[in-house]
C-alpha cells in the first residue's frame, strides 16, 4: 500500500443479470445509470497526491445475462464465459490474453486472442468465430438504425490505435451475410446473400 498499488489476485463472477436500456433519444443506461453524462465529474485528487494503481491477475465471468431494453422490446445476451489475463496499470507494455463466448438467440460469437490495452498505442489481435448472428439483435446500437440479416464468419482481426493518427485495422478470413436489409431509407436496400474471403 505504501506504493499506492492495489493488487487483486483474481476476480470471478458467476451468474447474475445486468439491465441495459436504450431510450427513444438514443441515451444508453446501465442499471438505470446514464452513460456518458456530461454532468458526471471525476473526483478531484490533491495536487501532490500520487494516483492509485490497480492490477488484477485474472478475471473470469460465467453465465452472466445482459438484458437489453429498447423501444421495440427486450432481449438477452448471455456471456457464457469470459476470461482476461493479468492486467496492471504499472505494467503498461504487458500483453494480456482474452477469451469471450457470447450467445444471442440462436447465434453465437467466440473471441480469442491477446491485447495490449494500456500502451500509449493500444492494440489487440483476435480470432473471431461467428455463427448465425442475427444483426437485428444489435440494431439498438447508436448509428445502426434498423438492420436485419444473418452474419457468420471466421475472421482474424488486428487493430492498433496510435494517439497521433486514426485506427489501423487489418481484417482477414471468410464471412457470409444473408437477408441483409437496411431500413434507414424509405426504399430500404436489401441483399439476398453475400460471401467474402480475403484481407482488408
Amino acid at each position: 500500500l505504501w506504493h499506492r498499488r492495489l493488487h487483486v489476485r483474481s476476480l470471478a463472477l458467476e451468474g447474475g443479470r445486468i439491465e441495459l436500456t436504450r431510450l427513444d433519444n438514443g441515451e444508453i443506461r446501465v442499471a438505470g445509470i446514464p452513460m456518458g453524462s456530461e454532468t458526471t465529474e471525476a473526483p478531484k485528487m490533491p495536487e501532490k497526491s500520487s494516483p492509485w494503481l490497480i492490477g488484477i491477475d485474472s478475471t473470469a465471468i460465467d453465465g452472466l445475462t445482459v438484458r437489453l431494453h429498447t423501444p421495440d422490446g427486450a432481449q438477452d445476451i448471455t456471456i457464457e464465459s469470459a476470461r482476461l489475463g493479468a492486467l496492471a496499470m504499472w505494467a503498461n507494455d504487458a500483453t494480456t490474453a482474452m477469451q469471450l463466448a457470447l450467445a444471442l438467440g440462436e447465434g453465437s460469437v467466440k473471441v480469442g486472442g491477446e491485447a495490449k490495452p494500456l500502451r500509449t498505442a493500444p492494440s489487440f489481435a483476435v480470432d473471431l468465430d461467428v455463427k448465425s448472428f442475427d444483426l437485428s439483435k444489435v440494431a439498438f446500437l447508436p448509428g445502426l438504425g434498423d438492420v436485419t440479416g444473418i452474419f457468420a464468419g471466421r475472421l482474424k482481426l488486428d487493430a492498433a490505435f496510435p494517439p497521433d493518427k486514426g485506427p489501423e485495422v487489418r481484417l482477414s478470413g471468410t464471412a457470409s451475410l444473408s437477408g441483409l436489409k437496411l431500413k434507414v431509407l424509405a426504399d430500404a436496400p436489401s441483399v439476398a446473400s453475400l460471401t467474402w474471403t480475403g484481407e482488408a
